[in-house]
């Protein structure tokens, strides 16, 4: 308990510093003994928060962008990854591919896209009374075959079923979900390898 309080204190501290601009661009280093220190600063394009190691040049930004959030990592040799998380909508993202079946009638709960650098992923889960599991089941079947998909898995029992299926690039998995007092629930991700 004491701990949580006291690193509530120093996040509020610091943000309280960054809001206030008391953060220059060269950031603030925190020593943490035998010549080691941490720095905490603002993103090379102030839109962010970098914190780094002030010896061995690894450090982490954490920034927000007009869709989401942004992680990026550098190590002490200089290679830097990155995670990007969309926010979370009721819209279908622009990259989901236009060939994905939908039933005539549904709704869609929430959207998301990720991309670490080698792989881009959309998932989205939607809900619909519009159709059977059974036929929600074949429509993506039938999507498999029409699409020069590989089937790699295939789950069915009462209330879960699941699909997953490939191709050179991609792979794809339909989650869906049912019981008798609420409407079906479908989840699709799509993960591409660039």
């Amino acid at each position: 308990m004491k701990n949580g309080k006291l690193m509530l204190i120093i996040c509020v501290s610091l943000a309280t510093l960054m809001l206030s601009g008391c953060i220059g661009k060269d950031g603030i280093s925190i020593p943490l003994g035998d010549g080691e220190s941490v720095t905490i600063g603002v993103g090379e394009n102030g839109d962010g928060v970098t914190i780094g190691s002030g010896n061995d040049g690894e450090s982490i930004t954490i920034g927000t962008e007009e869709d989401g959030i942004t992680f990026e990592t550098q190590n002490e040799d200089g290679e830097s990854g990155s995670l990007s998380i969309g926010s979370s909508t009721t819209k279908l993202p622009e990259r989901f591919p236009s060939e994905i079946p939908f039933p005539s009638e549904y709704q869609i709960y929430s959207s998301m896209e990720l991309s670490d650098g080698d792989t881009d992923s959309i998932s989205i889960t939607y809900f619909t009374e519009s159709v059977t599991v059974d036929e929600l089941f074949d429509m993506f079947l039938n999507f498999t075959d029409a699409h020069g998909y590989e089937k790699n898995s295939e789950l069915r029992m009462e209330g879960m079923n699941s699909l997953v299926i490939s191709n050179s690039d991609s792979t794809i998995s339909f989650n869906i979900f049912s019981d008798e007092s609420s409407p079906i629930t479908v989840g699709i991700t799509i993960a591409h390898t660039n």
